[in-house]
């Protein structure tokens, strides 16, 4: 909805859609007054809109993101006798974009990467005391990776074998 759905006259009404960078606006509602700049859209000022006033918005925007979601997050906290705390999480995670037409070809990928909706790499931020830091994926070691020790962090860097 263009306008904020309210139960009362609104006397004063501005609406500004922010768009993640980088991307590329294909189309967007056109309702005067509009103007549109690199990450946003702002339509408006209205005023004295009416209650209850609808009007379509739609958005259509280029987005090369990688659209992850985690399926499953199991964490596991065990605190020993002598103070030390172990903390194991587990994840599964899935691409949920466009699938692929076809097998995947690494070529390819790697000749256009900013062409591609791919997740290729996982970023953590640990607390500064993290220690003995492990990972794995399904199949065995992850091999490619950085960490790096910060003075109020660690931050982890994983790069799984294919994109996903």
């Amino acid at each position: 909805n263009l306008y904020f759905y309210s139960p009362y006259k609104t006397k004063s009404l501005t609406t500004i859609v922010n768009l993640p960078p980088p991307g590329k606006t294909e189309s967007f509602t056109r309702k005067d007054p509009t103007s549109q700049s690199d990450n946003s859209i702002t339509y408006g000022p209205y005023t004295n809109v009416e209650a209850f006033s609808e009007s379509e918005l739609s958005v259509h925007y280029e987005n090369n993101k990688a659209p992850i979601t985690v399926t499953d997050l199991l964490r596991v906290i065990e605190i020993s006798h002598w103070g030390n705390i172990a903390v194991e999480e587990t994840l599964n995670i899935v691409h949920d974009g466009a699938k692929l037409k076809g097998t995947f070809s690494r070529h390819d990928y790697q000749r256009a990467q900013e062409t591609f909706a791919a997740f290729n790499e996982f970023h953590m931020i640990l607390p500064a005391l993290a220690r003995d830091i492990y990972y794995r994926d399904d199949i065995g070691n992850i091999s490619t990776s950085n960490v790096w020790e910060q003075s109020d962090s660690v931050d982890l860097t994983i790069r799984p074998r294919f994109p996903l």
